[in-house]
């Protein structure tokens, strides 16, 4: 059977704290986010740096209060620059179907913030109808719309 690459989870907006050139490869990410997004050490994820528009892909390494981009990728970014940490794992479209995905949206300092949402109905609404503070928290959905009316 085919099967799809999906979208599994994402941490949103989490602010790089540390850039290592000399390390080899990969993002060091705190483990309590990546717990909380569904993410395993040694994971392909896909970076999106808010700041400068860059996208590619490393692994994951566990890490205790961090979001350091090691090796080549520490030139992808600087310190202080936002970014989304993207997984996603591969399913027949039957499974895609029921699959909810999981977003964790930190506070300013990476930290979590307890809440869930999920989506209600396709329907589309504008992404300034919410304060960006006030996503924070853990959000699991399965298509494009959460029921605080954000746009995804």
């Amino acid at each position: 059977m085919k099967s799809e690459k999906v979208f599994k989870s994402k941490t949103h907006r989490v602010r790089v704290t540390q850039a290592d050139l000399n390390y080899i490869g990969s993002i060091t990410i705190d483990e309590d986010l990546m717990e909380a997004a569904n993410m395993i050490e040694g994971e392909k994820v896909q970076i999106v740096n808010n700041n400068n528009g860059e996208r590619f892909e490393t692994y994951t390494i566990r890490g205790s209060g961090v979001i350091c981009l090691n090796g080549a990728a520490a030139r992808r970014v600087q310190v202080g620059d936002i970014v989304i940490i993207i997984s996603y794992a591969y399913m027949t479209p039957e499974e895609a179907k029921d699959f909810r995905g999981t977003a964790v949206f930190p506070d300013e300092n990476n930290r979590l913030v307890k809440g869930k949402w999920r989506l209600s109905s396709p329907k589309r609404y504008p992404i300034r109808s919410l304060p960006l503070n006030s996503l924070a928290g853990i959000h699991t959905f399965n298509c494009l719309v959460l029921q605080k009316n954000i746009l995804l």
